[in-house]
């Protein structure tokens, strides 16, 4: 299946079963990117992004007495979905590209 056409969410898997058809099962590794990888650059960061999000909305809520609470929600919003791109693409990255070992050479797939 391809979202957006942009990157395959196959590909992984086709290739790695066609390296296997050739090499054969023993001979082929697939390598993603480590959970550290996860923890550290997409999990903490967005958890970070949307605490601060809530701290923020939380100290004007109490400043304003709700007054322009509205005002503040949306001005948030658009903050966390610029802060959250670079991390949404972070998690992208994480679950698309790998690395196939085979006993010719190492290939890394970066979609």
């Amino acid at each position: 299946m391809k979202i957006f056409s942009n990157f395959d969410t196959r590909l992984r898997r086709d290739t790695f079963a066609t390296y296997q058809k050739e090499y054969g099962k023993d001979h082929v590794i697939c390598f993603g990117r480590s959970m550290l990888y996860r923890w550290y650059r997409v999990f903490f960061p967005g958890l970070i992004v949307l605490a601060l999000s809530g701290a923020w909305l939380w100290f004007f809520y109490q400043w304003f007495a709700g007054a322009y609470f509205v005002y503040v929600l949306v001005f948030t919003l658009v903050l966390d979905i610029i802060f959250l791109f670079p991390i949404i693409g972070r998690y992208i990255d994480y679950k698309q590209d790998f690395i196939i070992v085979i006993p010719e050479a190492l290939m890394m797939y970066d979609q």
